[in-house]
């Protein structure tokens, strides 16, 4: 089968995205027209999104329309009359980028362990510098600190106990 040759669920896609990237105008009561979108976490929007990712990872050229409607999605200068704003993220909440991972799990690890800085503070301090959620940013650490600690051959830090000297503590060894 060609690659180049395009079917009718390509063309299905190619219009969910455009829906998704350029809206569709309805031209309103008052002959106004009005570029309306796929409302966010709408099934219409779900079922668009999946139509890019299989455009994108397809084997087939991806449509010059949909490379100039994503080019605009990042280009701040493009000044068009209506606007539109994707958000990236990752519904899960799990990270896809283990090596951005790993870095920031040894960003943490270092301010932690080599400098002293209490763990949540490091937490916070990353947090605001990469621009994730502090509860993202734990789940990396707490994720990745095993590893880390394994590499370089220390033990977890973990929450100092209060230990009780032995010679101050009396054992009753009769039996009532």
């Amino acid at each position: 089968m060609d690659d180049n040759i395009i079917d009718e669920d390509d063309l299905n896609d190619f219009f969910n995205v455009w829906k998704l990237l350029k809206g569709v105008v309805i031209v309103s009561d008052n002959s106004k027209p009005k570029t309306e979108y796929f409302l966010s976490g709408s099934e219409e929007e779900k079922n668009a999104r999946k139509s890019l990712v299989k455009l994108l990872r397809s084997t087939k050229p991806l449509p010059r329309q949909i490379r100039i409607f994503l080019a605009d999605l990042f280009d701040d200068s493009y000044e068009n009359e209506s606007y539109r704003i994707l958000k990236i993220e990752n519904f899960s909440g799990n990270s896809s980028d283990k090596g951005g991972d790993i870095q920031l799990a040894k960003i943490i690890y270092h301010q932690h362990v080599n400098l002293g800085k209490p763990i949540g503070n490091v937490i916070l301090d990353v947090s605001d510098m990469v621009l994730l959620s502090k509860e993202q940013v734990e789940n990396i650490w707490y994720k990745q600190r095993g590893d880390l600690f394994a590499w370089y051959g220390e033990k977890i830090p973990r929450k100092k106990s209060k230990k009780v000297p032995l010679s101050n503590t009396t054992f009753d060894t009769e039996a009532k």
